[in-house]
This record gives C-alpha cells, structure tokens and sequence, in this order.
C-alpha cells in the first residue's frame, strides 16, 4: 500500500500453458490502483453539488471497511 498516493500495488504472476503445444509462458506484472475512501468521495460529490445517499462493498449491504476491494455508491443533487 502507498498511503501518500493513496495507490496499492498488485502483482500478478502468470503461467499460460498451451494445451496444443505443450509450450509454457510465464511472466509477471504489476498494476498500481488508485482507491478512496469515503470522506474523499463525499467531498469529490459536495464538489459536484450532490450529497452521498449509500455505500456498501460490492454485492453486500455491508458499510465498506479497509479490507473492501470495490463498492458501490449511491448519491443525489443537492438543492443549491
């Protein structure tokens, strides 16, 4: 995790075997993800004018928590 930047890094290690072949290929990458947490939202949609109405991790109606890979939001414009 890269708190400063609010960025995880993952790392995926591959193996793809050709059933045709025989032949294996391996290789590794890395992918850094950008995430936020629910304050930072809520200030990106006051921003925008609308007011966060939900949250829950992804396929739950659990309130998401640091161990929540995706979720889902819900918001509404605000009367301004």
């Amino acid at each position: 995790m890269l708190e400063n930047s609010n960025c995880v890094e993952v790392n995926y290690d591959m193996t793809i075997h050709d059933k045709s072949t025989g032949n294996v290929e391996e290789f590794a990458e890395c992918h850094r993800i950008r995430y936020l947490f629910l304050p930072e939202i809520e200030e990106f949609l006051r921003q925008a004018g609308m007011n966060l109405v939900f949250s829950y991790g992804w396929m739950t109606e659990e309130k998401p928590g640091t161990d929540t890979w995706s979720g889902c939001c819900g918001a509404v414009v605000t009367n301004t």
